[in-house]
Protein backbone atom coordinates (compact mmCIF):
# COMPACT_ATOMS: atom_id res chain seq x y z
CA UNK A 1 0.00 0.00 0.00
CA UNK A 2 1.07 3.74 -0.24
CA UNK A 3 2.92 5.51 2.34
CA UNK A 4 2.30 8.95 1.06
CA UNK A 5 4.91 8.95 -1.64
CA UNK A 6 3.95 8.52 -5.22
CA UNK A 7 5.45 4.75 -5.19
CA UNK A 8 3.16 2.33 -4.40
CA UNK A 9 4.19 -0.95 -2.21
CA UNK A 10 5.29 -4.58 -4.24
CA UNK A 11 2.42 -6.57 -4.67
CA UNK A 12 -0.45 -4.74 -3.80
CA UNK A 13 -2.62 -2.66 -6.63
CA UNK A 14 -1.77 1.12 -6.59
CA UNK A 15 -4.19 3.77 -5.40
CA UNK A 16 -3.19 6.52 -7.90
CA UNK A 17 -2.53 9.28 -5.95
CA UNK A 18 -0.90 10.07 -3.29
CA UNK A 19 -3.83 11.41 -1.69
CA UNK A 20 -5.21 7.70 -0.86
CA UNK A 21 -7.97 8.38 -3.10
CA UNK A 22 -9.68 5.55 -5.99
CA UNK A 23 -7.75 5.48 -8.93
CA UNK A 24 -8.48 7.96 -11.61
CA UNK A 25 -10.81 6.39 -14.23
CA UNK A 26 -7.96 7.18 -16.77
CA UNK A 27 -6.02 4.35 -15.48
CA UNK A 28 -8.13 1.85 -14.04
CA UNK A 29 -8.77 -1.38 -15.65
CA UNK A 30 -12.03 -1.97 -17.52
CA UNK A 31 -14.76 -2.78 -15.13
CA UNK A 32 -16.51 -4.89 -16.94
CA UNK A 33 -13.01 -7.38 -16.83
CA UNK A 34 -13.20 -7.08 -13.03
CA UNK A 35 -16.24 -6.43 -11.09
CA UNK A 36 -14.29 -6.17 -7.60
CA UNK A 37 -12.97 -2.28 -9.30
CA UNK A 38 -17.08 -1.01 -9.28
CA UNK A 39 -16.35 0.97 -6.16
CA UNK A 40 -19.88 1.46 -5.27
CA UNK A 41 -20.39 -2.01 -4.76
CA UNK A 42 -18.16 -1.97 -1.53
CA UNK A 43 -20.86 -0.01 0.20
CA UNK A 44 -23.41 -2.52 -0.56
CA UNK A 45 -21.33 -5.45 0.67
CA UNK A 46 -20.78 -3.09 3.62
CA UNK A 47 -16.91 -3.50 3.44
CA UNK A 48 -16.12 -1.12 6.78
CA UNK A 49 -18.10 -0.19 9.39
CA UNK A 50 -19.68 2.91 8.10
CA UNK A 51 -20.23 6.07 10.63
CA UNK A 52 -22.16 9.61 10.29
CA UNK A 53 -24.40 11.95 11.23
CA UNK A 54 -27.41 11.21 12.57
CA UNK A 55 -30.81 9.82 10.63
CA UNK A 56 -32.30 13.13 12.08
CA UNK A 57 -30.27 15.24 10.11
CA UNK A 58 -32.11 17.19 7.42
CA UNK A 59 -29.24 17.18 4.87
CA UNK A 60 -28.23 15.46 1.31
CA UNK A 61 -26.46 12.40 1.63
CA UNK A 62 -23.98 10.63 -0.56
CA UNK A 63 -20.83 8.61 -0.95
CA UNK A 64 -17.62 9.80 -1.80
CA UNK A 65 -13.98 8.30 -2.06
CA UNK A 66 -13.04 4.82 -2.41
CA UNK A 67 -9.41 3.20 -1.69
CA UNK A 68 -9.10 -0.32 -3.25
CA UNK A 69 -5.91 -2.60 -2.30
CA UNK A 70 -5.06 -5.53 -3.84
CA UNK A 71 -3.59 -8.56 -2.27
CA UNK A 72 -0.41 -10.67 -3.46
CA UNK A 73 -3.12 -13.45 -3.66
CA UNK A 74 -5.59 -11.15 -5.82
CA UNK A 75 -8.22 -10.50 -3.87
CA UNK A 76 -9.36 -6.66 -3.54
CA UNK A 77 -10.20 -5.41 -0.43
CA UNK A 78 -11.28 -1.65 0.75
CA UNK A 79 -9.59 0.38 3.06
CA UNK A 80 -11.20 3.42 2.85
CA UNK A 81 -14.91 4.63 2.47
CA UNK A 82 -16.34 8.08 2.48
CA UNK A 83 -20.10 9.05 3.64
CA UNK A 84 -20.92 12.90 2.48
CA UNK A 85 -23.32 15.19 4.05
CA UNK A 86 -24.12 18.49 2.52
CA UNK A 87 -26.18 21.17 4.29
CA UNK A 88 -28.97 23.42 2.14
CA UNK A 89 -26.54 26.50 3.38
CA UNK A 90 -23.53 24.29 1.50
CA UNK A 91 -21.70 23.26 4.64
CA UNK A 92 -20.73 19.88 4.20
CA UNK A 93 -19.33 16.94 6.48
CA UNK A 94 -17.42 13.81 4.99
CA UNK A 95 -16.83 10.84 6.82
CA UNK A 96 -14.41 8.53 6.21
CA UNK A 97 -13.64 5.07 7.95
CA UNK A 98 -9.53 3.57 7.11
CA UNK A 99 -8.79 0.07 8.24
CA UNK A 100 -5.86 0.42 11.02
CA UNK A 101 -3.03 -1.99 9.12
CA UNK A 102 -2.61 1.77 7.44
CA UNK A 103 0.31 3.13 8.88
CA UNK A 104 -1.57 6.14 11.33
CA UNK A 105 1.37 8.40 9.51
CA UNK A 106 0.19 7.82 5.86
CA UNK A 107 -3.41 8.43 7.27
CA UNK A 108 -2.62 11.66 8.74
CA UNK A 109 -1.43 12.42 5.57
CA UNK A 110 -4.13 11.84 3.50
CA UNK A 111 -6.35 14.12 5.87
CA UNK A 112 -4.14 16.76 5.46
CA UNK A 113 -4.84 16.57 1.59
CA UNK A 114 -8.46 15.93 2.07
CA UNK A 115 -8.69 19.03 4.51
CA UNK A 116 -6.53 21.18 2.01
CA UNK A 117 -9.02 20.13 -1.32
CA UNK A 118 -11.92 21.17 0.64
CA UNK A 119 -10.94 24.64 1.80
CA UNK A 120 -9.89 24.94 -1.78
CA UNK A 121 -13.43 23.41 -3.34
CA UNK A 122 -14.92 27.27 -4.10
CA UNK A 123 -12.06 27.74 -6.42
CA UNK A 124 -13.07 24.44 -8.43
CA UNK A 125 -16.77 25.06 -8.14
CA UNK A 126 -16.23 28.55 -9.21
CA UNK A 127 -13.95 26.93 -12.57
CA UNK A 128 -11.06 28.52 -11.22
CA UNK A 129 -9.26 25.08 -11.69
CA UNK A 130 -5.79 26.80 -12.19
CA UNK A 131 -5.80 28.74 -8.71
CA UNK A 132 -8.20 25.80 -7.19
CA UNK A 133 -4.30 23.23 -7.67
CA UNK A 134 -2.21 26.16 -6.30
CA UNK A 135 -3.93 26.72 -3.20
CA UNK A 136 -4.61 23.26 -2.45
CA UNK A 137 -0.66 22.51 -2.95
CA UNK A 138 0.09 25.57 -0.77
CA UNK A 139 -2.40 24.26 1.89
CA UNK A 140 -0.92 20.76 2.08
CA UNK A 141 2.71 22.14 1.89
CA UNK A 142 1.43 24.69 4.79
CA UNK A 143 -0.26 21.68 7.15
CA UNK A 144 2.58 19.24 6.87
CA UNK A 145 5.29 21.72 7.95
CA UNK A 146 3.11 22.25 11.19
CA UNK A 147 -0.15 21.02 11.01
CA UNK A 148 -0.89 21.39 14.73
CA UNK A 149 -3.36 18.99 15.77
CA UNK A 150 -4.94 19.01 18.76
CA UNK A 151 -7.19 16.84 21.11
CA UNK A 152 -10.86 17.20 20.50
CA UNK A 153 -13.72 14.70 22.27
CA UNK A 154 -16.53 14.12 19.63
CA UNK A 155 -19.58 12.08 20.39
CA UNK A 156 -19.52 8.75 18.61
CA UNK A 157 -22.77 6.34 19.05
CA UNK A 158 -23.30 8.45 22.17
CA UNK A 159 -20.09 8.31 23.75
CA UNK A 160 -17.00 10.81 23.74
CA UNK A 161 -14.47 9.47 21.84
CA UNK A 162 -10.95 11.34 21.53
CA UNK A 163 -10.02 12.66 17.85
CA UNK A 164 -7.07 14.90 16.79
CA UNK A 165 -8.36 17.47 15.48
CA UNK A 166 -6.39 20.38 12.93
CA UNK A 167 -7.92 22.87 10.66
CA UNK A 168 -7.75 26.01 8.47
CA UNK A 169 -9.96 29.12 7.39
CA UNK A 170 -13.52 27.42 8.10
CA UNK A 171 -12.49 24.17 7.54
CA UNK A 172 -11.34 21.18 9.76
CA UNK A 173 -10.23 17.64 9.71
CA UNK A 174 -10.60 14.72 12.80
CA UNK A 175 -9.10 11.49 13.20
CA UNK A 176 -9.87 8.83 15.68
CA UNK A 177 -9.60 5.66 16.49
CA UNK A 178 -12.85 3.09 17.11
CA UNK A 179 -11.83 -0.64 17.91
CA UNK A 180 -9.90 -1.29 14.41
CA UNK A 181 -10.78 1.35 12.09
CA UNK A 182 -9.55 5.12 12.04
CA UNK A 183 -12.34 7.83 11.86
CA UNK A 184 -11.35 10.61 9.55
CA UNK A 185 -14.21 14.13 9.86
CA UNK A 186 -13.37 16.49 7.09
CA UNK A 187 -15.87 19.44 7.58
CA UNK A 188 -16.75 22.90 6.22
CA UNK A 189 -19.13 25.60 7.41
CA UNK A 190 -20.06 22.96 10.55
CA UNK A 191 -18.12 23.75 13.85
CA UNK A 192 -16.69 20.89 15.53
CA UNK A 193 -18.93 20.37 18.26
CA UNK A 194 -21.91 20.30 15.98
CA UNK A 195 -20.88 16.43 14.66
CA UNK A 196 -22.14 13.52 16.21
CA UNK A 197 -21.90 10.61 14.43
CA UNK A 198 -23.62 7.19 14.36
CA UNK A 199 -23.00 4.34 13.33
CA UNK A 200 -24.47 3.71 9.32
CA UNK A 201 -26.16 0.19 9.04
CA UNK A 202 -28.94 1.30 6.23
CA UNK A 203 -27.17 2.79 3.28
CA UNK A 204 -30.26 3.80 1.12
CA UNK A 205 -30.00 7.49 1.88
CA UNK A 206 -26.61 7.32 0.29
CA UNK A 207 -26.84 5.15 -2.15
CA UNK A 208 -30.59 6.38 -3.55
Amino acid sequence: MRDGTNGPASGLFPRGTATYGAWPSARRPDRSSDPDLDTGKWYHGTALPLYGLPTEWPGHRGTGSVSLTQTPAGEYRADRLTLIHKGEDGGSVAVSTHRAATSRRFIEIAVIADLAKMTAAPLARSGRTAAYRRNTADTKAQLRADPGWRDHRIIVDGEPATFRIISTGRCWAALGRRGDIFIQVTAAGFRPGQVTLVPITDLSPYLG
